[in-house]
């Protein structure tokens, strides 16, 4: 069988504009074809598809294959390079919802025909696939068509589909063109419903879990189990250059208030510290550097017991101001996420404050023996661990300080991602705070 330049030309006029595909060129001869002889025939079959790219059909063909003949068997191989697919663009327009701007298409098939079940592996690959304007065609698909090919092309621009079939040809529900279609359809909604899963996948490990990270209370830092997911993003984020990252930090309303108290009034204590030695010693190190013993953080918290009484004594529920005084409580996002405390608007290396009247701090009792007197003998002494409590409950924590929290925990991610210099930080966007707080998290969104 010989076949000389031979052309054919497709046109499906159902879309507008029309969409046209030619073979030309289209030559090449089987040989040895019999339906008695054992000996297969070769295939050899070479065309040119809209007068750019290549295809070719090559293999071995057994005419018995058609029959139910034992140990009939066709080996067809299919090779397409370099077919520029501008010519289908209605079909992305249509279907897609955008302009189809650029694309190659190369196919390597290899097809096996036995007793009438066909196995097929195929490997598509979608040279430069870049979407155009928005076509708002009716027939378009409501999947993040956009998202699913920055998810699927690698850092060469190309997506590479593998698409193994498998099938009977006397089932009449089997279609190869249904399979395929089927194949890219279930990508796309995987891209869609479960982004991180897709490139957790293909980078490493991990699924819905990457679309987060977690933060212990009151802290800005990631715990270190995460670390593992931000290697797994910023590889993914590496091999897909298409994708952007958006970065929106959240807080607990609970649990990081409580902490951010908590490390307020230990910076404040180290602060009064820091104060005091500076009085003997003017080269005293940083509050930062300095060394609280236990016996000094509990006679700092009785000597603040005494001074903010009764309104440390008392908490109210909620956020509770401290009475003014010079250990007026800082801003909540310094004891977040600086280790040196602000003062009066001030880094620590202010100087010390004037000399304060001398109050008799609370003696407070032993942790494991509550109920010693007060200071004027008429209630029981509160240990150390009761005294914080009271002291950090009355301190005030804003809600725009625990958002100030949410974006350091933000950025932190941020930096972490961009630490190594592999990502473009164009890539990666700082979204506001959550509102209300949904966590002490670090939200993540593919784009």
């Amino acid at each position: 069988f010989t076949l000389k330049n031979g052309s054919v030309t497709v046109a499906d006029r159902s879309i507008k504009p029309a969409a046209r595909l030619s073979l030309d060129h289209f030559s090449g001869t089987i040989s040895g074809l019999s339906s008695a002889d054992l000996t297969r025939a070769d295939v050899d079959i070479r065309g040119q598809i809209n007068n750019s790219g290549s295809v070719t059909f090559t293999g071995k063909l057994d005419a018995k294959a058609a029959t139910l003949t034992p140990g009939a068997l066709t080996e067809l191989f299919i090779d397409v390079k370099h077919v520029d697919l501008s010519p289908i663009s209605p079909y992305v327009g249509t279907y897609a919802g955008y302009e189809l701007a650029r694309s190659g298409l190369t196919v390597d098939v290899k097809a096996r025909l036995t007793q009438r079940t066909i196995e097929s592996a195929n490997v598509v690959t979608l040279n430069q696939f870049t979407f155009g304007p928005a076509t708002q065609s009716p027939e378009a698909t409501g999947l993040p068509v956009r998202l699913g090919v920055a998810l699927l092309k690698d850092i060469d621009g190309n997506i590479v589909i593998d698409l193994p079939i498998r099938g009977s040809l006397d089932d009449p529900e089997f279609k190869i063109g249904r399979v395929v279609l089927r194949v890219i359809v279930n990508l796309l909604i995987k891209a869609a419903t479960s982004p991180f899963s897709l490139i957790g996948a293909a980078f490493g490990g991990g699924g819905d879990e990457l679309a987060y990270q977690d933060f212990s209370p009151g802290v800005a830092q990631p715990i270190e189990a995460e670390l593992k997911k931000t290697a797994t993003l910023r590889k993914a984020l590496k091999g897909r250059p298409a994708l952007n990252l958006d970065i929106t930090g959240s807080y607990d309303a609970e649990g990081d208030l409580a902490a951010v108290r908590e490390q307020l009034l230990t910076n404040q204590v180290r602060y009064r510290l820091w104060e005091e030695l500076r009085v003997k010693n003017p080269q005293t190190p940083p509050p930062a550097e300095i060394v609280v013993t236990p016996a000094d953080e509990a006679r700092i918290i009785g000597l603040f017991l005494a001074e903010r009484a009764p309104a440390a004594l008392t908490p109210q529920p909620g956020t509770v101001a401290a009475p003014p005084s010079a250990q007026t409580p800082v801003k909540a996002e310094v004891a977040a996420t600086r280790p040196i405390p602000y003062v009066r608007g001030q880094r620590s290396q202010v100087q010390p404050s004037r000399p304060k009247p001398v109050v008799k701090p609370v003696v407070l009792a032993p942790a494991t023996a509550a109920g010693q007197p007060g200071v004027a003998g008429s209630a029981p002494a509160p240990t150390l661990a009761e005294a914080r409590s009271m002291l950090a409950a009355a301190i005030v924590v804003s809600a725009d300080d625990l958002r100030q929290l949410a974006e350091a925990r933000a950025q932190k991610v941020r930096e972490t991602l961009l630490a190594g210099g592999e990502i473009d930080a164009g890539r990666l966007f700082l979204s506001p705070p959550a509102p209300e707080g949904k966590g002490a998290k670090v939200f993540l969104q593919l784009r």
